[in-house]
This record gives structure tokens, sequence and C-alpha cells, in this order.
């Protein structure tokens, strides 16, 4: 039987005197679906942003099956190039390239459209990303992590910005993912 994909343990981060994050321990098992909920400001979005590097904790420890960049991040608030288009943020700071260092689109491409017909993830490749939907930018942030070799895939209050029909296609899409074997963390307040 394989171990977790990602075993947090004792987890603390502070913000000078501020403790964001207190003791927390997750692990986050191979094909599982899993959620942290919590009220608004209960150090979730922290949470995750230290689990996946992006944030410096204070005590405990991360650890990763086989190295960090097994780890991928959809933050609540996208992180796309709004001027490229969604081949190229798909591909940013993971460029194929060929000779000389030229870049290698047609590369990139057949490697998306093979994520695309795996994971079900529709995305126009040649949009300007400006002009997707909120929903494709979204499907476009996971394929992005799920491209450089993600196995672990945390999403940071997924539904928040999306619609109804929207936030049904991220599920499908969850579930598809994990059958895969893939692994995914969501997060959503909890309800009132």
């Amino acid at each position: 039987m394989r171990g977790p994909v990602m075993k947090i343990e004792g987890l603390g981060v502070r913000y000078g005197d501020f403790l964001a994050v207190r003791d927390a321990s997750v692990t986050l098992e191979p094909g599982v679906i899993h959620a942290i909920v919590g009220e608004n400001g209960a150090g979730k979005s922290t949470l995750l942003k230290a689990a996946a590097g992006f944030v410096p904790y204070a005590t405990g420890n991360v650890h990763v099956e086989g190295n960090a960049s097994a780890i991928g991040m959809v933050h609540q608030h996208f992180m796309l190039v709004s001027a490229f288009t969604a081949l190229e943020n798909l591909v940013l700071g993971a460029e194929p390239t060929r000779s000389l260092g030229r870049l290698d689109l047609a590369t990139a491409r057949s490697r998306a459209n093979e994520f695309r017909k795996q994971t079900g993830l529709t995305v126009n490749l040649d949009a300007v990303t400006r002009d997707l939907a909120v929903g494709e930018r979204q499907r476009l942030e996971i394929l992005r992590v799920l491209y450089r070799g993600a196995r672990a895939v945390l999403l940071d209050e997924p539904t928040a910005v999306l619609s109804p029909i929207e936030a049904a296609e991220l599920y499908a899409t969850l579930g598809k993912l994990r059958k895969r074997r893939r692994n995914h963390r969501r997060r959503h307040p909890s309800p009132p």
C-alpha cells in the first residue's frame, strides 16, 4: 500500500505576533478528495499556502511524496497573465524548447491536448486569457498544475467565483481526476 501524497504535521504560521495557523496536521491520501472547512479568518488559505510553499511556516513539517513540485495550488485569485493566450499561460515557467532554446509550442500544445483529453478540462488554448470565462480560467489553472506534474492539487475556495453550473462542472472534473488517482484538496468557509 502506498503512503500519503502529503503529510502536514504540527504546522504553525506566524505573521509577527499573530499566530495565523497553530499546530495543524493533515494527511493527504492518494485518490481522495479532502476538504478543509472553517469560518472566515480561520487560517485555511494560509495553511494551504504554507503547505504549497508560498508562505513560510514557523513550526512543523510538510512531507511530500517525491518532491515539493508534486504540489500544485490553484489560488482563489487566479495567477494568470491576462494578455497571454491560454497555451502561453499553461507553459509559462515550464516552457518546452527546441535547439538553441527556441520555444516549442507544438510540443506544448500536443501535451496540453493530451491532458485536456484525459481530464475533460476544456479550454480554448488559442484564446487570450482575459477573454476566457471565470470557469475556463479556473480549468486553465488546474490544467497548468497538472501539466507541471502535480500529484496533489490544492484548491483555495474553488467555487467562490463560479456560477452554479460552473461549480457542478468543477465537481464532475474533480470526480474524474479522483478516479485517475490524482489528489485534490478543496476548502470552503463553513455554512452560516
